[in-house]
């Protein structure tokens, strides 16, 4: 027996613009202290149980890692502004380009980094 589930979706192209946007941000900004509460066990446990090598190996890729992430959000930003752009224009054609380029981006990337590791790893 499959139960229909209601899924609320939010329309930012109208009505009140500060409400959809605390919506939007708070779910983002809960994510980032979230990952920082992570980074801060990650860190104590480490140093705790693993001693100081290991814990240093965790302070010297956390710079690496912001980096990264940093870039992905860059992109998915950008991304996200056409798409944007488009679903506010309603052209479905151009939303569903744009989401197809981003998979293949990812796709791209993935395969370069897969690609990159082996290197760097030997």
């Amino acid at each position: 027996m499959q139960k229909n589930r209601m899924i609320k979706q939010h329309d930012l192209t109208t009505g009140d613009i500060t409400k959809g946007i605390w919506s939007f941000v708070v779910p983002l900004m809960l994510g980032n202290v979230l990952q920082q509460l992570y980074n801060l066990v990650d860190t104590w446990v480490v140093g705790t149980y693993l001693g100081n090598g290991a814990l240093a190996a965790v302070g010297s890729s956390y710079t690496r890692m912001t980096f990264l992430t940093s870039v992905i959000i860059g992109l998915c930003l950008g991304n996200n502004t056409f798409v944007s752009m488009s679903f506010g224009s309603r052209k479905e054609r151009d939303i569903r380009n744009g989401i197809f380029m981003s998979s293949m981006c990812c796709a791209e990337l993935e395969i370069r980094w897969h690609r990159s590791s082996f290197w760097v790893c030997r």
